[in-house]
């Protein structure tokens, strides 16, 4: 396209670099100019040649974008120009008072490229499908010319509006049309969450033609965007003109027509776009139908703007899930299972992380050829934060366990490393053990995680309650150590709270009682099935509520038969 065919966007800023990266990302589609207050971008609109478009921040030192739009829309020659809003607000408020001064749309700072080329280019597509339906709607046409419109006008005194003039109370009867000669006004639903802005109005049109003629309350609430000029049309009078002039009539079922259309095709964009974001799944066809939606979804572009961002946001968060997935799978062990040769124990582990990926997490490693470190925790938070966390949590650990000749020695070390400068103020329940796998002795730190249950092979069921309080939060209180024997026939199960807080559709937590059910129910199957069927009882408790944290189990077993060591 040759350049004086592009179309002209003028793009106003007080930040140069702001300019600078909007007119990067538009140039190789249409031609820019750039103004740094709102006095020069007044000068350049109102020019011998005018903006197709106009990209106008909000905030500004003097005159402030709000002011610089009222004074466009107010100015005949420049009132049909549309205006984008540039903003780093995010207040409803602002956005609501961005619309009634008249601009179509708003775009958030910090900018991205492809979303600032594809909203201009939808509002400018949208205004040409407008301006060839206003060309070839020879119906409507007709009508405004008409001699039966012009002699009802001649006898009618005008009404003038102000911007902000309130013309018609959504709720009040509807026995009257109005006729805009000129101007604009805003159709808008008041809620009790707000207003919604829903059309904009241009004249010359009927105003209020539908409601009157089928005599029903009104649905919304119209108020002028600009000094407006307007006539008020009795009930009787309609019926006149409807009667002088068909086309009046086949134009309102054409509007109606349109607007039932256009809500259905709006319903059904929003429902899929809402179903994606259920889904996660974002279908870029989606995303295309929202940033540009067709001319029959003209007034809900803003809407579909938002929510666009609303996806592209899930969208940049679910990547960011993944990374911290990736972080937190590399830490964990390569196997579910330790294989400890000559050894009476047996133990198997299972992890399965929650879509917002929390902190859990587990390990073991031999600290010599009889000491196994065994390790699980839960790091506070999600996402990728309590995954770096919980990669600095297993790799201070690992270097303390290996350098400190026991277990509260270990977690000394390791709770004094982790509060030096952590000014995020993370922390980790964690549970760290070293099991002697020649005699069965136990030393642990319990640094303020769940407590885990030990199974001897006679006897009621014990709980390894905290030594302490969880590490990164004061380096001079680190936990004590305590010991236990895990006899053969014994189990010890080490767990996070996804499970016993895993919740039931009625919002019931699984709970500890339960918990110590389902592990005594299954304590004659392997570990490996005592696992899974710990697993399958929070399913089948949580039925299809999805998941709201990570669920992390390890089970340790001492064999009632003693493996008979090889000969070395």
């Amino acid at each position: 396209m040759s350049s004086p065919d592009r179309k002209l966007v003028l793009i106003v800023d007080d930040t140069p670099t702001n300019g600078a990266v909007v007119s990067g990302a538009l140039n190789d589609s249409f031609r820019t100019k750039v103004a740094t207050n709102g006095e020069k971008a007044l000068a350049i609109a109102t020019g011998a040649e005018k903006p197709d478009l106009i990209l106008l921040d909000v905030m500004m030192p003097g005159m402030d974008g709000f002011e610089v739009c009222r004074r466009l829309k107010a100015n005949p020659d420049t009132r049909e120009i549309p205006i984008i809003f540039l903003t780093a607000k995010t207040d409803a408020v602002d956005e609501v008072k961005g619309f009634e001064v008249g601009a179509v749309d708003y775009i958030h700072k910090p900018f991205s490229a492809p979303v600032v080329l594809a909203r201009v280019k939808k509002q400018l597509a949208l205004q040409a499908a407008l301006a060839q339906a206003r060309e070839t709607s020879s119906s409507e046409q007709s009508f405004m010319s008409s001699e039966a419109l012009a002699k009802i006008l001649a006898a009618l005194r005008p009404i003038n509006l102000q911007s902000g003039d309130v013309l018609i109370h959504q709720g009040e009867a509807s026995d009257v049309a109005f006729f805009l000669e000129s101007g604009s006004l805003l159709v808008y639903a008041e809620t009790r969450y707000g207003t919604v802005s829903l059309a904009t109005l241009q004249g010359p049109r009927l105003v209020g033609e539908i409601g009157a003629l089928a005599g029903l309350a009104r649905t919304t609430s119209v108020k002028a965007l600009t000094p407006a000029r307007v006539f008020r049309i009795s009930r009787a009078q309609l019926f006149e003109l409807s009667q002088k002039s068909p086309e009046l009539l086949m134009s309102v079922v054409r509007q109606l027509g349109q607007q039932i259309d256009s809500v259905n095709r709006a319903v059904a964009l929003f429902t899929n776009a809402l179903a994606a974001l259920e889904r996660r799944e974002f279908d870029r066809g989606i995303l295309d139908d929202l940033v540009n939606p067709s001319p029959q979804l003209a007034e809900f572009s803003a809407a579909f703007g938002r929510f666009a961002d609303q996806i592209l946001s899930k969208q940049r968060q679910q990547d960011e899930m993944a990374s911290a997935a990736l972080i937190q799978q590399s830490f964990l062990p390569k196997e579910s299972t330790v294989n400890v040769t000559d050894s009476d124990f047996e133990i198997r582990a299972k992890i399965r992380p929650t879509r917002e990926v929390g902190g859990d997490f587990y390990d073991f490693f031999m600290l010599d050829a009889d000491r196994l470190a065994i390790v699980i925790g839960d790091v506070c938070g999600k996402g990728i934060p309590a995954s770096l966390f919980m990669a600095v949590v297993v790799t201070v650990l690992r270097t303390a366990a290996r350098e400190e000749p026991d277990a509260a020695s270990t977690i000394s070390r390791a709770n004094a490393l982790l509060c030096r400068d952590n000014a995020a103020s993370l922390f980790a329940t964690v549970f760290y053990a070293v099991l002697n796998l020649r005699d069965g002795t136990l030393e642990y730190c319990n640094c303020g995680h769940n407590a885990p249950v030990h199974l001897p092979a006679s006897g009621d069921p014990r709980r390894l309650t905290a030594t302490g309080l969880p590490l990164a939060l004061f380096a001079d209180r680190p936990a004590a150590v305590s010991c236990i024997q895990l006899n053969p026939g014994d189990d010890l199960i080490l767990f996070t709270d996804g499970v016993t807080e895993a919740l039931s559709p009625l919002e019931e937590e699984f709970g500890d009682p339960l918990l110590v059910e389902t592990l005594l129910n299954n304590r004659n199957s392997t570990t490996a099935e005592l696992v899974s069927r710990l697993f399958a009882a929070v399913d089948s408790f949580a039925q299809e509520k999805e998941q709201a944290d990570d669920i992390t189990c390890v089970a340790i077993r001492r064999r009632r038969s003693p493996v008979v060591a090889a000969a070395r």
